[in-house]
């Protein structure tokens, strides 16, 4: 191989000068179980039918947690408005607080347990249980339902960074 660039921008590698196809078929088959596709230069990528990309996200553990507790607080929000029980708007805040809370709070106990410290997972628990034990459930649903966009969103941007930034340190990348 003379030569491998990969783009942070368009998320693209191109790699030229292999001595032959055992060396393709080997970059290929790594990138492959890295999760990324894999075309030739000239070949185009057809986009992703909404349908498709749907899917794709809502395959993700954290991406649907993240919806599930979005649909229970808003269905507390509206029904507040329409005339709900209060009582059923707790349950549904308490739920969506509890599915959205599973995350953040394990990564911040382990955080915790391995000497890290406090971290962002552990300060946003420790507000939600706050905002919750002093009645404010709406602002506690609200707390991890922002937060879980703000993650989800950053970790899908950070691990492609991540993974092409492997890629430029893997032993057939120079």
């Amino acid at each position: 191989m003379a030569d491998c660039q990969v783009s942070f921008a368009t998320a693209k590698m191109q790699v030229t000068g292999m001595q032959s196809a055992l060396d393709e078929d080997r970059i290929r088959k790594y990138l492959r179980q890295m999760g990324y596709g894999v075309t030739d230069i000239d070949q185009r990528l057809a986009p992703k039918s909404g349908r498709e990309l749907a899917i794709d996200v809502l395959r993700r553990p954290r991406n649907f947690t993240a919806l599930t507790e979005m649909v229970l607080i808003l269905m507390a929000f509206i029904g507040g408005g329409l005339g709900m029980p209060e009582a059923y708007k707790i349950a549904l805040l308490t739920l969506g607080g509890l599915v959205g809370i599973i995350y953040p709070a394990r990564a911040g106990w382990m955080a915790l347990r391995g000497g890290l410290g406090l971290d962002m997972n552990l300060l946003i628990t420790m507000a939600a249980i706050g905002a919750y034990i002093i009645g404010e459930y709406g602002e506690a649903a609200t707390v991890i339902v922002g937060y879980l966009g703000v993650d989800v969103i950053d970790r899908d941007c950070s691990s492609s960074y991540k993974e092409m930034g492997m890629l430029k340190g893997a032993a057939f990348c120079p």
